[in-house]
């Protein structure tokens, strides 16, 4: 039986493949060298290079085989594992560079030579044309790892069984509901029931049939605390130490934590519901990292190991896996100091390959205050588009800046912009030539965009300007390590309420029913502190900043 222990063994083998010294990035000036193994359930392949008289693995690569395909005799099957490797998994690292590949089967090393090819061989031998290669023959025992990823197939499974299962499933659809085409909505959800509110009875009925939050539900509503020998650890230990913050509201048990100087009451989730609220706030909200999922859930619910639950969430999130980038680069040198919303807006153009539409960039606008993007798909990045874009989906919405910040691109320096802000009464600054990091924000903005956008499946980014409103909004509503608050907040005074909210009646603005003039009142107070904070937390990051950056250069 598959347990404890061979799950921490397989994870260990695991973590030593996929990490270095094993695992290496690749170096564009040396040479590649690729390993291909074909069997009758799968393809398998391997990316090498030599660094430092060490061979290191820089991928993995492996895949079944379609019904099509089952039916290949075995040196079609070995041409097929080559042409996928090179022109499909690998094309990134090996177009334009001299590679060396490495087989068991013997035919495949005369294939670029031969005559004897069917009209699928010929394609194929076309579309390899365009590398340069040479292909060198070792027997099957020194191919062993190509072998052995070919021989782990991925199952095909039926269409009716996996609507059968989605069907039976409640989807929250929270990034792509905001804002996108209907035809985005079939494409994505048409399996889906979509979001259905819970009551408060039916909260509690789950709690109650949780077996760690009955315990403590039955503790408060008798006004004492459960023997604390019968809660050694684990998740009663953690519930016992927050017992003092439990409260029921409703029914429904409650955890009251102080944000700032603003009492906010988490709801206390039960598991039958942790993976819901996974899936709302993180994979339906972009799929942010760990620190700004964790912000969005703390905002609104709390359970015990909620911190080990979403870190191993991320971690075996098959999207964030194969998207994501590691944090290796360092950050810019951030010395602009701002007070308030629209002191001080930025932009930047982002090119991506043709959206459906004939879009093909996006104009990136930061507030450099708040952190608040707004990002609108373009067909072209002529100066009357920009300013046509910049007035009718920013400054109508938010309001005119005080000084309008880009690089030197002649679409940014033209004078249709020069004359926009003159009548709106706007400066303008731009970045010094070839320095593209004195709009670090905006570029910094690009690169989390271009994160977002690399966790749509592949139907998904042929239309990416569908998605791409929701997906900031979804960053938007994530609170920013450098302000502690989310931009959101920061520019409306109030929390956003999301469809995760709705699901579990949970209102992160809840202050009662109040006169107009009281919350007026209440709104200045609230954004005149959180303009404090923001501004502090901001400071400390620069300067957290700078001694990071002077340490690393002693």
């Amino acid at each position: 039986m598959w347990g404890q222990e061979e799950e921490a063994a397989f994870q260990t083998l695991k973590d030593f493949l996929t990490s270095p010294p094993i695992l290496g990035y690749p170096d564009f000036k040396l040479p590649f060298e690729l390993h291909v193994d074909a069997s009758a359930s799968g393809l398998g392949a391997v990316l090498y290079q030599e660094q430092e008289g060490q061979q290191r693995a820089l991928c993995y690569a492996s895949r079944g085989l379609s019904k099509a395909e089952k039916n290949y005799p075995a040196h079609k099957l070995e041409f097929l594992a080559l042409k996928w490797a090179v022109t499909e998994k690998f094309h990134d690292y090996l177009y334009g560079h001299k590679f060396s590949v490495k087989t068991d089967n013997n035919p495949l090393t005369y294939v670029l030579t031969s005559a004897r090819l069917d009209a699928t061989g010929h394609r194929w031998l076309a579309a390899l044309a365009s590398y340069s290669f040479d292909i060198t023959y070792r027997p099957g025992s020194s191919n062993a790892d190509a072998d052995a990823l070919s021989r782990l197939p991925e199952h095909h499974i039926e269409a009716e069984s996996v609507q059968a299962i989605c069907g039976s499933l409640q989807t929250p659809a929270y990034a792509e509901c905001i804002a996108c085409s209907a035809t985005v909505v079939e494409e994505s959800f048409a399996a889906g029931q979509g979001l259905r509110a819970l009551s408060c009875s039916d909260i509690r009925q789950a709690q109650l049939q949780d077996p760690v939050l009955s315990v403590w539900i039955t503790a408060i509503e008798q006004r004492k605390g459960p023997r604390q020998e019968r809660q050694p650890n684990g998740p009663h230990r953690a519930l016992q130490q927050e017992f003092n913050k439990l409260t029921m509201k409703k029914g429904v048990l409650h955890r009251r934590v102080t944000v700032g100087e603003q009492e906010k009451e988490q709801l206390v989730v039960p598991s039958r519901y942790i993976r819901t609220v996974l899936e709302c706030l993180h994979n339906d909200a972009g799929h942010p990292g760990r620190d700004r999922t964790l912000s969005l859930i703390r905002d609104r619910f709390f359970w015990p190991g909620m911190t080990a639950d979403v870190e191993d969430w991320i971690k075996k999130c098959p999207r964030c896996v194969r998207r994501k980038t590691l944090g290796t680069e360092r950050a810019p040198l951030v010395s602009i100091v701002t007070t308030e919303p629209l002191e001080l807006v930025c932009m930047d153009y982002l090119s991506l390959e043709t959206s459906k539409g004939g879009y093909q960039h996006i104009l990136v606008i930061t507030d450099h205050f708040t952190r608040l993007a707004q990002a609108i798909p373009t067909r072209n990045m002529t100066a009357k588009t920009t300013a046509d874009a910049l007035v009718n989906n920013f400054i109508v919405h938010y309001g005119v800046p005080k000084r309008l910040h880009s690089d030197q691109g002649a679409n940014f320096e033209s004078r249709i912009i020069r004359e926009l802000c003159q009548i709106i009464g706007c400066s303008k600054s731009r970045t010094t030539p070839y320095h593209p990091m004195g709009n670090g924000m905006c570029e910094r903005f690009n690169r989390t965009l271009l994160d977002m956008l690399g966790t749509l499946e592949p139907r998904q980014k042929e239309n990416w300007k569908s998605h791409v409103a929701s997906l900031v909004h979804a960053y938007n509503c994530t609170r920013h390590e450098s302000t502690g608050f989310s931009p959101y907040s920061l520019m409306f005074g109030r929390d956003p309420h999301l469809p995760v909210d709705l699901l579990f009646g949970v209102d992160s603005n809840d202050q009662g029913r109040e006169p107009l003039t009281k919350y007026v009142d209440s709104l200045k107070k609230r954004l005149t502190e959180s303009f404090h904070l923001a501004a502090a937390a901001s400071n400390k990051a620069s300067e957290r900043q700078k001694m990071k950056i002077k340490n690393s250069e002693e």
